[in-house]
């Protein structure tokens, strides 16, 4: 009788073992899984980490190249065809001034607008006012430059501590706006563009706006103008918003982030 009633008892006691057994084993193969796919993501956002930091360097060094071509470029034509220029200028005036002939005024015209071309050109490579005297004055100086004439009316505050930024911050944020003109200007017509230029909390807040014609951003794809300007503000680690619609102008948001 003993025997019979534990019989029961050790199939009952075999069936939960077996059942721990399985759950166990279950348990295991989801852990492994799950240690699996964990290790798995973890290298490819390794991955991805390697990507991304290669393709900024990449950018950061064809960035770099494109502002030394331009310095190089910029010091050509004020140190040499400058000269030149000025050399030329005063020695077709000296000879208009002994001979008194008046054929010499439309050399002189010429060659003056030739220089100050070339002095334009120059200076907008690379501005000696931002390394010289900083970011805002360079802003300032920009915005000037497009109001001369009175066609298109211009607003710049730039109330901001600029110890805070290196030079190649100051000319990333240069570049975004002289982008930010030229196509507010040959692109947008606009009529009225505005810059402010501030510090908040968690950073630097520049806000841009034009009254220009806008453009969609679903149809207006991603144009060298607009991938300029998405390449410089990633340089920065600064979060970028466009607002725009057709006809309705554009505003652009940067909040360039101080380091933790």
């Amino acid at each position: 009788m003993e025997n019979a009633a534990t019989e029961p008892q050790n199939f009952i006691n075999l069936i939960v073992f077996f059942v721990m057994m399985a759950l166990l084993l279950a348990v295991t193969v989801v852990f492994i899984y799950t240690y699996s796919k964990k290790r798995i993501l973890n290298e490819e956002v390794k991955r991805s980490e390697l990507e991304l930091r290669h393709k900024t360097e990449l950018l950061h060094a064809v960035l770099m190249a494109q502002e030394e071509e331009r310095q190089n470029i910029a010091r050509d034509l004020h140190d040499e065809i400058g000269a030149n220029l000025t050399i030329i200028y005063q020695g077709a005036s000296r000879l208009a001034d002994v001979s008194g002939n008046g054929e010499y005024a439309g050399i002189l015209s010429l060659t003056s607008k030739t220089i100050q071309s070339t002095r334009r050109i120059s200076h907008q490579l690379l501005p000696p006012v931002l390394k010289e005297f900083g970011l805002a004055a360079a802003l300032r100086e920009l915005f000037e430059d497009v109001a001369i004439g009175g066609r298109v009316k211009t607003k710049c505050t730039a109330e901001i501590n600029e110890n805070g930024l290196n030079g190649e911050q100051k000319l990333n944020i240069f570049r975004i706006s002289q982008e930010l003109v030229n196509n507010s200007l040959k692109h947008g017509e606009a009529t009225e563009i505005t810059l402010e230029l501030a510090e908040s909390g968690k950073g630097l807040y520049y806000s841009y706006k034009d009254n220009g014609k806008g453009f969609d951003m679903a149809k207006a794809g991603k144009g060298l103008g607009l991938k300029n300007i998405e390449n410089r503000a990633e340089m920065l680690n600064a979060s970028l918003k466009y607002k725009t619609e057709q006809g309705k102008g554009v505003g652009v948001l940067i909040l360039v982030k101080y380091p933790a």
